[in-house]
């Protein structure tokens, strides 16, 4: 399907999360603002939503399940990106409500990043500095400097961080999103993820020889 030039494209990754990717695929389809692309890379879910019931999908980008490649996964996605603005969003952040385009929209009129607000179900809401699992971003500043270092891709962890320090190292401006860009993160997901050092250890130790600290 060719790209057409819209006012905003929309990258999500996906892997076995249906009930809660199809809930976002509901809230997108009911935006005041509809001027956008929409493109899902799933990295290998064993069964998949019925595209055809989502007429707001652009691209549905199947890959064989051989592992965690968030990086690679959203990297390929914004590659694919004609639109001026793009927001990145993982499959465990459901947008808040029917403005929340728009409000990324209005955020990049003046900026070239804004942080979305990630909420937790107990109201709370993440306090790291620079996340992207609710990102909306100029594809200006990703043609300059790229979106995920490829080094992080089949690990886990650390490449906002990594995205976030190089970007302040830029001319780029970071804005917070207003609350019209809140999505609601799946607690029971992000409380029960395993940072051991098996699986968060390769890139921490890969940030730690690139930035000369430890990110947690």
């Amino acid at each position: 399907i060719l790209m057409r030039v819209k006012s905003l494209d929309i990258c999500i990754t996906t892997y076995n999360r249906n009930d809660r990717l199809k809930t976002t695929l509901d809230i997108l389809s009911k935006q005041t603002n509809m001027d956008f692309n929409l493109i899902i890379n799933d990295d290998g879910s064993k069964s998949l939503i019925d595209i055809n019931s989502y007429p707001i999908i652009t691209k549905y980008i199947w890959n064989k399940d051989d592992g965690y490649h968030r990086v690679g996964r959203f990297n390929e996605s914004v590659s694919l990106c004609v639109s001026p603005n793009i927001i990145i969003m993982d499959d465990d952040c459901i947008p808040k409500g029917v403005n929340f385009i728009q409000s990324h929209m209005d955020v990049l009129e003046k900026n070239h990043i804004c942080r979305g607000v990630v909420r937790f179900p107990d109201g709370s809401r993440a306090n790291s500095w620079f996340s992207t699992a609710n990102l909306g971003i100029k594809k200006e500043v990703i043609d300059d400097i790229g979106l995920f270092d490829k080094k992080f891709d089949g690990h886990y962890g650390h490449e906002d961080q990594d995205l976030g320090n190089r970007l302040k190292e830029t001319k780029y401006t970071i804005a917070h999103g207003n609350d019209g860009t809140i999505a609601n993160h799946g607690h029971e997901i992000y409380a029960n993820g395993d940072r051991s050092d098996k699986v968060i250890g390769h890139n921490t130790r890969y940030f730690m020889e690139k930035w000369g600290y430890d990110p947690r």
